[in-house]
């Protein structure tokens, strides 16, 4: 949701001043941030099934839609380990790189966790043997989970 200086709801941005993602299951943004062409850059965690997360991070144009230019419809899902992967924060680099902090779950135990998306890369679910056996492509991260991955063209 997007207020104006007067504390209204603006609602020249998104759907009457308002963007939801409807996900399946529960999802939470944790940080947010704004670019140098005033996109706005979230992250957190949506949850992929009733017990995996993966990080979530998605770029919204100044007037509230999904940037479609950044990543699968303007949203990114990596998924780092099959439990729960949870971002916390992000960050942009001068150069355009954005940066991704949280925590990737084995089990019961949460390691830190940062990943760097780099413009030109994309993350589409696809089946798995179709893409990494093909050269010109770098898949991450490798071993791929859940079908989804990061591919670099």
């Amino acid at each position: 949701m997007r207020v104006t200086q007067t504390g209204k709801v603006d609602t020249t941005f998104g759907n009457y001043g308002f963007l939801i993602y409807d996900t399946e299951l529960s999802s939470q943004l944790s940080s947010v941030t704004f670019n140098t062409d005033s996109n706005i850059l979230v992250s957190g965690h949506v949850y992929t099934s009733p017990a995996n997360a993966d990080f979530f991070t998605a770029r919204i144009t100044p007037n509230g839609q999904f940037d479609t230019t950044f990543g699968l419809n303007g949203i990114i899902i990596t998924p780092l380990t099959e439990y729960d992967d949870i971002a916390y924060d992000l960050a942009i680099q001068s150069d355009g790189k954005i940066i991704v902090a949280g925590t990737a779950s084995e089990n019961l135990n949460a390691d830190f966790a940062v990943v760097r998306y780099i413009p030109g890369y994309i993350t589409i679910p696809a089946y798995i043997d179709e893409i990494q056996n093909d050269n010109q492509f770098i898949v991450f991260p490798n071993p791929i989970s859940d079908n989804q991955f990061t591919l670099q063209y």
